[in-house]
């Protein structure tokens, strides 16, 4: 199992070198105007070729399998706080070769996690250590408390390691399996759109000028440094409509910032493309 590689310059990416719009390269945008007549801010550089060019344009292209709320683990009794015994249900994988020989149970695509609980008499923390579609390691911390039903991870992972948990569960029942959001390549901002097979995954806001996303989305977190509570690094893509395995999800994210025209030839900063580096402070 081959872990996701890097790459800008990959076929799947769009960068044809068209300009569009009649303005001289280096202005920018200001939402300071309506949305059918926006307002433009020249930054003075006539060097520069007249027009703003289309960046480059990922579109990452998946077929998850449906949502499980109990592939991992299901258990009545846990009996003292520590690392659980995880299993590789429907969708999960035992691996033991593509993660450095560590044991991994790996997912189809980088996804979050759900816990959920039933009749669960105390509030309890999970900390998961795990990996994202780079194989980088990844620590989080996720609380669930008896008043929830359930709790989804902040961040996304391609495969987990460990999953601990804080105390123990006396009678209550503890679930925990694969939702159905997404971790994306590319660092996810507002410039995205998102379809299942042919049809858009969005509806347009014309009041705000932004995607207003059926399922929501939940744009990179860029807290630097990182930590066990803070959200992904890249970003979460959260469809209106559930994966089912069949349905081929494809995310388009517009990258300006990885455009070498767009940064007029300056240095790409990498946290504007993968985000600020992950935290695996304590992976176990």
């Amino acid at each position: 199992m081959a872990l996701l590689t890097p790459n800008l310059t990959s076929g799947s990416a769009i960068n044809d070198g068209v300009r569009v719009g009649n303005v001289r390269g280096g202005s920018v945008y200001a939402n300071t105007g309506t949305d059918q007549n926006p307002v433009w801010v020249s930054e003075a550089y006539p060097s520069l070729p007249l027009g703003i060019p289309l960046g480059l344009v990922y579109p990452y292209v998946i077929t998850p399998l449906a949502a499980n709320n109990a592939n991992l683990f299901a258990e009545s009794t846990v009996a003292a706080a520590g690392v659980l015994a995880l299993t590789a249900g429907a969708g999960v994988t035992l691996d033991t070769t593509t993660y450095y020989g560590y044991t991994a149970y790996s997912f189809d695509v980088a996804r979050t996690i759900e816990f959920s609980q039933n009749n669960l008499p105390n509030s309890v923390v999970f900390t998961i250590s795990g990996w994202d579609m780079y194989g980088v390691k990844v620590v989080e911390t996720v609380p669930l408390t008896n008043q929830q039903g359930a709790a989804v991870s902040n961040k996304a992972y391609k495969a987990i390691h460990t999953i601990q948990i804080s105390a123990a569960t006396g009678v209550g029942i503890i679930f925990i399996g694969t939702a159905s959001e997404f971790g994306t390549p590319y660092l996810l901002g507002t410039n995205v759109v998102g379809f299942w097979n042919s049809g858009l995954d969005y509806a347009w806001n014309t009041g705000s000028n932004t995607l207003n996303f059926a399922g929501g989305t939940l744009p990179g977190d860029p807290t630097f440094p990182a930590t066990a509570s803070t959200g992904d690094v890249r970003g979460i893509y959260i469809p209106g409509s559930p994966a089912d395995g069949v349905k081929t999800l494809t995310i388009k994210m517009f990258l300006p910032q990885a455009d070498p025209i767009y940064t007029r030839g300056k240095t790409i900063n990498p946290s504007l493309v993968y985000g600020v580096p992950q935290f695996a402070g304590g992976w176990l």
